[in-house]
């Protein structure tokens, strides 16, 4: 990968984690050798491309079916938080598609959404959710450059058009 990286210039690394594991992580033994795992991972691609910025995207909300429902996993919430702890300890972004999609039981909103956004698997997004989520994380992007921009005194806030003052909502 290293030639790769080189002969393409590679300014950005984004790592996804995949949902195989989450069932198999029901305990904190199990999350933080997994996450240590993960922290090894990353830590490999920053020795192949050291300038490189890199970006862990945790998991998505996933479910199961528990006393008759379908609902998260239990172990959704540590999950992604070993992640996160992971990805922060090897000092790269982490971005939290488990709460960018909504959090606990998201996923079982998404299957019932019209038109339908994660599939009957309760697992895998459909186009239309893929598109939706990657909405959400170029939105995401958005944001934080229009911050890092005005942090760094090259904008000004924009105000938004639609905000109504107090004054006015009396009227």
């Amino acid at each position: 990968m290293e030639p790769f990286f080189e002969k393409e210039d590679v300014k950005l690394i984004i790592l996804q984690y995949g949902g195989n594991s989450v069932s198999h992580l029901t305990n904190d033994n199990n999350r933080n050798k997994y996450a240590e795992s993960i922290k090894k991972q990353i830590e490999l691609f920053k020795q192949l491309e050291p300038t490189a910025c890199i970006l862990f995207i945790g998991p998505a909300d996933m479910a199961t079916r528990q006393n008759g429902r379908m609902q998260s996993y239990p172990q959704m919430e540590a999950v992604a938080e070993a992640l996160r702890v992971a990805a922060n300890e090897a000092g790269v972004a982490y971005w939290d598609m488990f709460s960018a999609m909504g959090g606990r039981n998201s996923i079982v909103e998404w299957v019932k959404a019209r038109p339908q956004l994660a599939g009957s698997d309760y697992v895998h997004f459909t186009k239309k959710g893929a598109t939706e989520m990657s909405n959400i994380l170029f939105e995401t992007f958005q944001l934080y450059y229009k911050f890092y921009r005005f942090r760094n005194g090259l904008d000004e806030v924009e105000i938004e058009e639609d905000i109504v003052s107090d004054e006015n909502k009396m009227e």
